[in-house]
């Protein structure tokens, strides 16, 4: 390199200023990217003062592990509790232990356990970097004028590269050559969004780094200056300029940079020898690794409010020590002068009441201070891993296409799935298979539609063929043919010898499908942008030259492409998008077509079909220069946000457009999408659709889905300013609906997007009063037109409107990831539309119909066992420490312990945490034939039981009620053992002549807190195997092991404990006892609680018919009347509603209260099926119901309760026959 170029380049690099320095640690400082609008770069002239691309995604070394992961553990509440408590066994004036820390052994296990964890988990991240940082790339050097193998972690930005075929892209790199011809290639991205199929890039300049050699001149160092936007996460875009400083011409000098022009870190180069590229983005500024960094921490319904139940419990901790305390020195007061033998002298802080106050607070605080299930938080933490981990080997997860099962996330939110009450779902991909079929076209007022008899069910038109015969542009039948080929934006590939169309859009692959088949396609693209149509109708073949396009949006709901007829030299632009925003820029003329195209695609939509319109504008030659100048001088003016550009330059030519007509595309349910959505709407869960399709599109949907159910209604709340009115016009919407559902009436909601804006922007409170109500009450919601940003706001207005309420999402695409995000659950679908949604989810799925048993099963059960375990965990240590509560009453509260200090260190640890743990993982409600496998390949019974799904989310388990009756129970038993212990265990000695002392009953009590948590544990068990019950009665049998060693030792309390009092027959008798009789409460309890909830679910079967009859709805083949249900004159009004609905001639009277009108229609196998109740109405005689009954021979149907003759089912109402005296 000349010496007049490197005093360049120095001057470049010293001029650099993309990075600053930032002091840490108060006297380090380190260089971090500065924030800015622009970053800017030189091709070939690093930026060494900008962070490097090493990346370091594990927190720790060898030599940092142990101080950074101990701090890490110290800052953990149940950590930072225990080392307190510890602290203060040692002070001797309150110490409970002599002095010694006991706590810290049990704290050392769990810490010790916690930090392999960490290592080993640590490990792995550190190999992966290191194979990342290690790995090679070329790295142009311009010393010596060649490309030298270099490790990724020695880029930084300004590099130039050259990446080969098949190889990873080290850095975030712009495409400067590559040697394809057009100057294009090929990338793999599913590493970074899961999407398989290739993505088709293009060199920012293919004209003038026309080969790796144009690369490599050193003439070209510092020539070519890079300006675009700062490291972001933004994945799908990118914005900035290419500036030729020898260029003297401004028009020809800046070249728009887009995310066509670059390719991320992790990415693959595919059918491509080589590229060659600089790179913009380093180590952690990469696009990839910000990306991945997104989302937050989502805390479940039952942890928030298990964090409620600790504070509760430390509350309760803090009263009862200072009630102790108080009691102690009242108690003190008048007995001192009988303790003489405690040798307090007048000056010590014991003798002075205030002091003695003081000091026995925490020394309670001590005795109790496992009162606060602290190791419930770690307990609770590896349950819900391990059930993930055993949530993602379950076979009935399976996809047919692939081996992938379910891919957790989150798993601290698994029972969060047996709660949910509202499920917000996408459409297309989600609910639809995203395997997209042309069905219709609709040009010049004609309707061409598929028929049975068209080919791969694809519109195969003998008519339309007809029409293309002899046809040129400007012909409408020809201009859709050709806007289909335009408008798009996918690669050719050639796959054994077969031509197909790629992309991520699978509209627009079965569009192009559909012209291949037709017989005019687009046959190339080559490096100028020159797009070879074949017409072999016709026998042509006709060239356009892409000028620009203007990209598909969600927010702009449209597509545009501006090109010119290389043959006619005619520039012209083509457009598609939704109905109305392709209307909007159409000229007033075309309103005929209009209504005729509106009528098609109305049609289309009715049937399921995604719609799209077109339309085409030829433009004069002065149009597109002013187009064109129009994007040169924003560039001009630095402005680098190529999509902004877009938008207002495409705005001067996108209006008096041609109506072309309409396609209509055909995407089927995926598999079994009905019946799970029916499934789930019977385990009371509301389900809200939201979809970017046109209303008549999602209406269509969501009736033949069942998400609008057929006896229920379905109103669309139409928006005041479309109908020219004002905020009344929808107030008085609402209102009507607001009336409906208070009737009691089934009515789904439907809703646009617009309509929705307009409500939450809108200031008017009976409107938004209105509005919650409705969609709060509402049996579904059909969401049209909506955007990904109201996707999210539609999430929010769930919590807002349902507190509490558990609100799960899915999808499928990149558009569903805030919805998913901002729910309490967020499930991704991995679909044809990458795999975007899937990695920001907490859970992710192959298929729709996968939710069904995720929820009913596997939700319900994760929920059940885990809500059980928390009140265990609580329940034993009321059990276990209260005892000392209760026998200080005998010491006058003098926070005396009764239990072997070191033996209570392991009674968390130890004698009750792996059978509770098991439990949790294992058991089942209804096991299959597979119980206690970590692979589950059976369905179960769940599955298809959705009421009890409903049962258990309409009395949740997990709830302030059921807490305090645990730990009333916990209260209970620990007084019960405490009178056994001490009442049973009187004075004796052994054969060597010991007295009995405090720690024999002690440690009695103790024995029974052990042999009573492992039984309740075995009573919580829906179902029972050899190794559960091993592990509960080992546990059992360990603690007596161990009580056995600590029994020979002399320095502990519990010396010679097994001599003494296990020797006595009232040992026995009084663990006997205490099983009996706390298994006798619990059973009676439970007994208790099985008729209390029987006579519930009676009460609201009743009331759940009471509220449908007294609406007059239809059960099938009877329809029932409610007078009881009213009052007064209203009584009558019933009866009389009746009469007008159905001939009450054959109606019969039931005890003054309940009128039966039994319907003309045929019953069939005497079983009428009431799928929404979930129950069944059976005729009690074998032969048919006789439906034509005369006024002589009128019949009376009597309801009453009686049980099916199917064990297994709930109880139903029968309808049994009576003559009417």
């Amino acid at each position: 390199m000349q010496i007049y170029q490197v005093d360049k380049v120095n001057k470049i690099q010293n001029s650099y200023e993309n990075a600053i320095e930032k002091p840490y640690l108060y006297c380090f400082k380190k260089k971090v990217a500065r924030k800015q609008e622009l970053r800017s770069v030189y091709a070939g002239i690093p930026d060494n003062q900008v962070c490097n691309n090493r990346i370091q995604t594990s927190k720790y070394n060898y030599l940092t592990f142990i101080p950074k992961n101990l701090l890490v553990q110290f800052s953990k509440l149940a950590n930072i509790y225990f080392i307190i408590i510890g602290i203060c066994q040692i002070i001797p004036q309150i110490t409970t232990t002599d002095g010694k820390p006991l706590v810290y052994t049990p704290l050392g296990i769990i810490i010790f356990i916690s930090m392999v964890k960490d290592f080993i988990e640590d490990r792995k991240r550190r190999k992966q970097d290191e194979y990342e940082n290690k790995s090679l790339t070329n790295r142009f050097n311009a010393s010596s004028g060649e490309f030298e193998k270099v490790a990724w972690e020695e880029l930084t930005i300004g590099d130039i590269i050259k990446v080969d075929l098949n190889e990873r892209f080290p850095a975030d790199i712009l495409i400067l050559s590559t040697t394809n011809q057009y100057g294009n290639c090929y990338v793999e991205t599913k590493n970074l969004d899961g999407e398989t199929n290739l993505k088709l890039r293009q060199s920012c300049a293919s004209l003038i780094f026309t080969d790796e050699n144009a690369v490599k001149n050193v003439n070209n160092i510092g020539r070519f200056q890079f300006q675009y936007e700062d490291p972001n996460y933004r994945i799908h875009s990118f914005n900035g300029i290419m500036m030729d400083e020898q260029e003297k011409d401004p028009s020809k000098s800046k070249y728009p940079l887009s995310l066509q022009n670059i390719c991320l870190r992790g990415c693959t180069l595919k059918r491509t020898h080589s590229i060659t590229a600089v790179v913009i983005y380093s180590g952690h500024d990469c696009k990839s690794l910000k990306y991945a960094q997104r989302g937050h921490y989502k805390f479940g319904t039952v942890e928030k409010m298990m964090n409620k139940m600790v504070f509760y419990i430390f509350l309760i901790l803090i009263l009862i020590s200072i009630f102790c305390a108080a009691y102690y020195v009242i108690w003190y007061s008048y007995k001192k002068d009988e303790l003489t033998y405690l040798h307090i002298g007048e000056h010590d802080i014991e003798s002075y009441p205030a002091g003695d106050f003081f000091l026995r607070i925490p020394m309670w605080v001590l005795l109790l201070s496992n009162f606060v299930p602290i190791s419930l938080l770690v307990t609770l933490e590896i349950v819900k891993y391990l059930q993930g981990q055993l949530l993602t080997r379950d076979k009935n997860f399976v996809n047919k296409l692939s081996d992938e099962l379910v891919e957790v996330n989150s798993s601290n939110l698994i029972d969060q799935l047996g709660q949910v009450r509202y499920i917000l779902t996408d459409k297309t991909g989600t609910l639809t298979g995203n395997v997209m079929k042309f069905k219709a076209l609709s040009v010049n007022s004609n309707s061409y539609e598929h028929t049975a008899y068209d080919d791969n069910g694809i519109l195969n038109s003998t008519k339309l063929l007809e029409q293309l015969k002899d046809s040129s542009e400007n012909q409408l039948e020809y201009e859709a043919l050709l806007c289909m080929n335009l408008c798009h934006e996918l690669m050719i590939e050639f796959v054994d010898g077969k031509k197909l169309y790629l992309g991520t859009s699978p509209d627009e692959e079965c569009i192009m499908e559909f012209c291949l088949n037709t017989g005019i396609y687009l046959d190339s693209i080559d490096e100028h942008k020159v797009m070879t149509i074949i017409d072999s109708i016709n026998g042509r073949t006709i060239q356009f030259k892409l000028i620009a396009i203007h990209e598909y949006r969600s927010e702009l709901r449209k597509m545009s492409v501006l090109v010119q007829n290389l043959q006619t030299k005619q520039y012209k632009i083509y457009q598609k998008g939704a109905m109305n925003t392709i209307f909007d820029i159409c000229s007033e003329d075309q309103s005929f077509k209009k209504v005729k195209v509106e009528e098609h695609l109305n049609d289309y939509a009715n049937n399921m079909l995604r719609t799209l319109c077109l339309s085409y504008k030829n433009l004069t030659e002065k149009e597109v220069s002013d187009f064109l100048q129009k994007k040169n001088e924003e560039l001009s003016k630095g402005n680098l946000n190529i999509q902004d550009i877009n938008d207002q330059v495409f705005s001067l030519i996108e209006k008096n457009h041609i109506l072309i007509g309409g396609t209509g595309v055909n995407d089927e349910f995926a598999d079994q999408v009905v019946s799970t959505l029916a499934n789930l709407k019977k385990a009371g869960i509301k389900i809200w659709m939201i979809t970017g399709d046109k209303k008549e599109t999602a209406l269509s949907i969501g009736i033949k889905s069942n998400i609008v159910e057929k006896d229920g209604d379905l109103q669309v709340i139409e928006e005041g300013v479309e109908n020219g009115q004002n905020d009344n016009f929808t107030i008085e919407q609402l209102k009507k609906y607001k009336k409906q559902l208070q009737d009691q009436k089934k009515l789904s909601i439907g809703i646009s997007g617009l309509t929705y804006h307009n409500i939450h922007i809108s200031q008017n409170a009976e409107l938004i009063e209105n509005f919650n109500f409705v969609m709060k009450n509402a049996d579904s919601v059909i969401a049209f037109h909506f955007t990904p940003i109201q996707k999210k706001q539609l999430v929010d207005l769930v919590h807002q409107i349902s507190p509490g309420q558990c609100v799960l999402s899915i999808g499928d695409g990149a558009n569903d990831i805030n919805m998913i995000q901002a729910a309490n659950v967020g499930i991704g679908i991995r679909g044809k539309e990458g795999r975007e949604a899937a990695k920001a989810s907490d859970f992710s799925l192959a298929e729709f119909k996968h939710l069904n048993r995720l929820l009913l099963y596997t939700g319900q059960e994760a929920y059940r066992k885990n809500s059980y375990l928390i009140f265990f965990n609580f329940y034993k240590n009321q059990a276990w420490n209260l005892v000392y509560f209760w026998f200080n009453f005998y010491a006058g509260q003098s926070a005396q312990y009764v239990y072997d200090q070191w033996m209570t260190q392991f009674f968390n640890l130890f004698y009750v945490s792996l059978p509770i743990i098991l439990y949790a993982l294992f058991d089942e409600m209804h096991p299959s034939n597979e119980f206690f496998q970590p692979i589950q390949t059976r369905k179960n019974v769940l599955e298809s039981r959705p009421q009890d799904y409903k049962h258990l989310t309409n009395n949740l388990i997990f709830q302030q009620k059921n807490f305090w009756s645990w730990f009333f129970y916990g209260s209970l038993h620990s007084l019960i053992i405490m009178f056994l212990s001490f009442l049973s265990v009187g004075e004796f000695s052994d054969k060597n002549g010991k007295q009995t002392n405090l720690f024999y009953q002690g440690m009695l009590a103790y024995t029974c807190c052990v042999i009573l948590g492992n039984l309740k544990v075995q009573q919580l068990h829906r179902t029972h195997h050899f190794v559960t019950l091993f592990f509960i009665y080992g546990s059992i049998g360990f603690y007596f092991m161990n009580l056995y060693i600590a029994n020979k030792i002399t320095t502990l309390d519990c010396y010679g404990v097994i001599n003494g009092l296990f020797r006595q027959a009232n040992t026995y008798f009084a663990i006997m006892i205490m099983i009996m009789i706390t298994y006798g409460i619990d059973s009676a309890y439970e007994i208790f609680n099985k008729s209390r909830n029987n006579a519930d679910q009676q009460q609201n079967t009743q009331f759940s018919l009471q509220m449908q009859v007294y609406q007059g709805q239809k059960e099938n083949n009877i329809i029932v009347y409610d007078k009881s249900s009213q009052q007064g004159s209203d009584q009558n009004c019933i009866e009389e509603k009746a009469k007008k609905d159905y001939d009450s001639s054959s109606a019969g009277d039931i005890n003054k209260n309940l009128l039966i009108y039994p319907l003309k229609v045929q019953i069939k196998d005497n079983i009428l099926h009431d799928n929404l109740a979930g129950s069944n109405y059976q005729l009690e005689e074998d032969q048919p119901y006789d439906n034509e009954v005369s006024n002589k021979n009128k019949k009376k149907q009597v309801l009453s309760q009686a049980p099916l003759q199917n064990k297994q089912a709930s109880p139903s109402l029968l309808i049994q026959k009576a003559d009417k005296k």
